[in-house]
């Protein structure tokens, strides 16, 4: 009986170390940037999500607490209406902290950042956790499209780890990882569900969910990869069970929408998918060159909050516009300019239409094929200015060569994968050759939302473009298997 229970035991171990080693090495794999660096990669606005996390958890105390005043006493408005007193509370500390930002970032991946943000404040258990969201969706993208050997997991994840961009977006303390995790999470969710379980579709779905909120550009990714991978089964797959595969794909939809209007409607006072924004659109056009020709021939007559804030001369760098236009207004001035926003966008947009769809077409251009890691700087440190805020400290040792090397490597994997599947897409299944043109329409949507509304930037692609590297691991390791139970690896090119 001994024996028999230790063999059993030792099945277990062996069950849990074939589950469980190759998610945790790959977790490994996808933090060696951190660990190089030892501590994530940051940027200014990573101090940003930390401060907003913290302030965010206060104006929630306040508001429950003012929730619960209101069923157990007179409401505090009551109170101070009767003294000729301002009402205090939570809209007042709301409206203190977007004055003083000048917009408000994603809430939840704020409250996230400020939960996660230590040992101390390194955010080291926060880029902990983007790898864990990422080695599982890896993990399960694999299992949805090809079943690896515990050997062949391990070789795939060093392939992931050292030849593309995950390791690096996962190591940064930004929501960028995100991006690819709602593409690669949209695959099998809306081209294979039955091949899942219960509880990965509902995690699947949540990750989706999150991944909606945690940054405005990810409201656009996400819709695409959804909408597409169920078209894309429709379409190309299969079209049993679609009200079922329909419903699972509008569930993360539903929830992430729902979500960012319930946070915005609580916190401000109004629904919107994108509230209390920094113009960042306006900036793009100005930068352009649209925006800020029409803001020179018409503030003398239009009287445009962002006239007043530049009377003499409108910024041509993007940064230098965006950062001092939230320095300089007040509150007013900033829900003037976002009111504003829209309508001088779309007259300079008319009054100069060839030109800024000559724009809007090279900067999507440039963003297509902008796949790099400049944003990401050895060295630097969150740390207390001299008001005491969490700021971002400087570098002096940031390493271009070693992330030239990588960027090459990143560079040379991603087309070499997109030409290796073009070469092989006639032995493509129906849902792998489904998910390629889902990953493509996703790789579009991205480089449109950030290269055409925001800004050309090598982070903004970096952070979906291992998406495809991945997708093209799981089908090489389909069509081997498929190659070496046939008895002729050289049908499988790259065997």
């Amino acid at each position: 009986m001994q024996q028999s229970g230790v063999w059993q035991q030792s099945g277990v171990w062996q069950r849990a170390i074939h589950g469980f080693g190759p998610f945790l090495l790959l977790g490994l794999m996808l933090l060696w940037p951190a660990l190089l660096n030892q501590r994530p990669f940051y940027m200014p606005d990573s101090a940003s999500y930390v401060r907003g996390g913290e302030t965010g958890i206060g104006i929630g105390l306040s508001i429950l607490q003012e929730q619960w005043a209101a069923l157990t006493s007179p409401p505090a408005a009551e109170l101070a209406s009767s003294a000729g007193e301002a009402a205090p509370g939570a809209s007042g500390a709301i409206s203190a902290a977007v004055g003083e930002a000048g917009g408000i970032r994603s809430v939840t991946y704020s409250l996230v950042a400020w939960l996660l943000h230590g040992p101390g404040i390194t955010l080291f258990w926060l880029v902990l956790a983007q790898a864990a969201c990422t080695a599982f969706v890896i993990r399960v993208a694999q299992r949805s499209f090809a079943d690896p050997s515990t050997a062949q997991q391990v070789a795939i994840a060093s392939f992931i780890g050292l030849l593309t961009t995950t390791g690096w977006y996962v190591s940064f303390a930004m929501p960028d990882i995100f991006a690819g995790i709602a593409v690669l999470a949209a695959l099998p969710l809306t081209l294979c569900p039955e091949r899942l379980g219960l509880p990965t579709k509902i995690a699947l779905v949540l990750l989706l969910a999150f991944a909606f909120t945690a940054h405005a550009s990810l409201v656009a990714v996400v819709a695409a990869a959804v909408l597409a991978g169920f078209a894309a089964r429709v379409a190309l797959v299969s079209r049993r069970r679609a009200a079922s595969v329909a419903g699972w794909a509008a569930a993360p939809l539903v929830l992430g929408f729902g979500a960012v209007m319930a946070i915005s409607l609580v916190s401000f006072g109004e629904p919107s998918v994108v509230p209390k924004r920094y113009p960042f659109m306006l900036a793009r056009s100005v930068v352009d060159g649209p925006g800020r020709w029409y803001l020179e021939e018409h503030c003398a007559t239009r009287r445009f909050a962002v006239c007043e804030l530049f009377p003499e001369e409108i910024p041509q760098d993007l940064n230098v516009f965006l950062w001092d236009l939230s320095d300089r207004a007040t509150p007013e001035q900033m829900e003037r300019i976002r009111a504003e926003e829209m309508t001088i966008i779309q007259e300079a947009a008319s009054e100069y239409p060839l030109f800024q769809f000559r724009r809007a077409a090279e900067n999507f251009a440039a963003q297509t094929v902008r796949i790099g890691l400049s944003d990401l700087v050895f060295g630097r440190a969150l740390e207390p200015d001299e008001n005491g805020r969490l700021a971002l400290g400087d570098s002096a040792s940031d390493r271009p060569a070693l992330k030239g090397v990588f960027e090459g490597l990143s560079f040379a994997t991603f087309f070499g994968c997109l030409v290796w599947l073009l070469v092989v897409r006639r032995r493509l299944r129906p849902e792998e050759l489904a998910a390629l043109l889902v990953i493509v329409v996703a790789l579009l949507a991205n480089a449109a939302v950030c290269g055409i509304l925001s800004a050309v930037a090598d982070r903004y692609q970096g952070r979906v473009a291992w998406v495809l590297p991945v997708f093209a691991s799981a089908v090489w390791l389909r069509l081997r298997a498929a190659s070496l139970e046939a008895g002729d690896t050289r049908a499988v090119p790259g065997v």
